[in-house]
């Protein structure tokens, strides 16, 4: 059961008891400290559930330099991943060097059709969030590519017409309102408060019961990976239930 940050932005606003069409803490604020907490709940300190690497997300073959990266990885279907950390050749574990595109077609245009192994890439990403993975040349062999994947986006633009999804569980998404609409609420002016009908002990349990769901989602997730092996991305399709 995914969110994304539009959805958890609307449910913040319930919590704090704000109206976000004539809002009294500033939109702006909480998309941005939305996605501060996105980022501290999913890094290794907390839940862990930002980076993996894959192993063969995708084979290259001989005379294509155009590739696409699945969206379903170990029975998970529908997976985005807005950030490709690093690619390496399976087996051999040889890093391949990021390139920006303009170079890519820069590199295209000259003619710069060497055929072999590549070293470089480049990635695009379309509006539906799948990821395009281009090479300069041709490559002439056969070969499987790992991918170190984030599959928490780190940032979502504001009024995005396909905002990224947040692969977060129930329990989770709970935990990132609690934590988000305490991190708004408690450095505001008193005026604001008293419109709200907040004070700060409100934002002190909000944030006492956001660190208890996320000690026990941990827990959870854990158990997940020991139960599925790391590697596995099997153990996500469970947690996200």
């Amino acid at each position: 059961m995914s969110t994304t940050g539009p959805q958890i932005v609307e449910r913040v606003y319930r919590r704090l008891g704000d109206n976000p069409n004539a809002p009294i803490i500033d939109p702006v604020q909480v998309h941005d400290v939305v996605n501060q907490c996105v980022r501290e709940i999913a890094s290794p300190m907390r839940l862990g559930v930002g980076q993996y690497w894959v192993d063969s997300i995708l084979t290259v073959g001989a005379g294509d330099r155009d590739y696409t990266f699945p969206t379903t990885l170990a029975g998970v279907a529908n997976i985005e991943y807005d950030q490709v950390v690093s690619l390496r050749y399976n087996g051999t574990f040889l890093p391949l060097k990021r390139i920006s595109r303009d170079e890519l077609d820069a590199g295209r245009a000259l003619g710069a059709t060497a055929t072999g192994r590549q070293a470089s890439y480049a990635l695009w990403q379309g509006p539906d969030q799948v990821v395009n993975l281009q090479f300069k040349g041709f490559p002439t062999q056969t070969e499987a590519l790992d991918a170190l994947i984030s599959v928490v986006p780190e940032d979502w633009e504001d009024g995005a017409t396909n905002p990224p999804t947040i692969p977060f569980s129930k329990r989770a998404q709970d935990a990132l309102v609690l934590l988000t609409a305490a991190k708004v609420g408690a450095p505001s002016s008193q005026d604001k408060l008293d419109a709200l009908r907040l004070d700060q002990k409100t934002f002190q349990r909000w944030e006492a019961d956001a660190e208890r769901i996320l000690a026990e989602e941990r827990l959870r997730v854990i158990g997940l990976k020991m139960t599925h092996g790391p590697r596995n991305f099997a153990w996500v399709a469970g947690w996200v239930l």
